[in-house]
């Protein structure tokens, strides 16, 4: 790609080193490795591991793996963390992967269709109606 500064670049496959002092530079500490995983029949990236920066926000690292997938402008992208939860589109990435990184990397899984959440799934969804919630069915809880 053209753009490396925009894009995040692959890491390759070796054993990890563990440093020989304490003084690591300030561009390992500035890329967090992510670990891209393919959801349903969501085309798979053969290239799954690659290094970000902190500072990149859930909406731009969407907005690589569609370009980089060749989806269409139509065509929406969900991202999801361990397949829990959407972030925010300007999330970064950095504090995602303190929160909920594992290992040295953050798993993020992507998919074209939205997966269902608990809210998705309750059978009665209620509506709050002034002082009194009403059920779906129009039966006062």
């Amino acid at each position: 790609m053209s753009d490396n500064a925009e894009s995040p670049t692959e890491t390759p496959k070796e054993e990890p080193q563990p440093p020989s002092d304490d003084s690591t530079t300030s561009e390992e500490k500035k890329k967090i490795d992510v670990l891209l995983k393919a959801v349903g029949d969501t085309p798979i990236m053969k290239t799954k591991k690659w290094a970000v920066d902190r500072g990149r926000t859930v909406q731009s690292l969407a907005q690589f793996i569609s370009r980089f997938l060749k989806f269409d402008a139509s065509e929406q992208l969900f991202i999801y963390v361990n397949q829990s939860f959407a972030p925010s589109p300007d999330q970064e990435v950095g504090v995602l992967f303190d929160c909920f990184g594992s290992d040295g990397k953050l798993v993020l899984h992507y998919s074209l269709q939205r997966q269902k959440t608990e809210e998705d799934c309750s059978d009665t969804k209620s509506v709050q109606d002034g002082a009194t919630t009403w059920a779906a069915g129009g039966v006062m809880v």
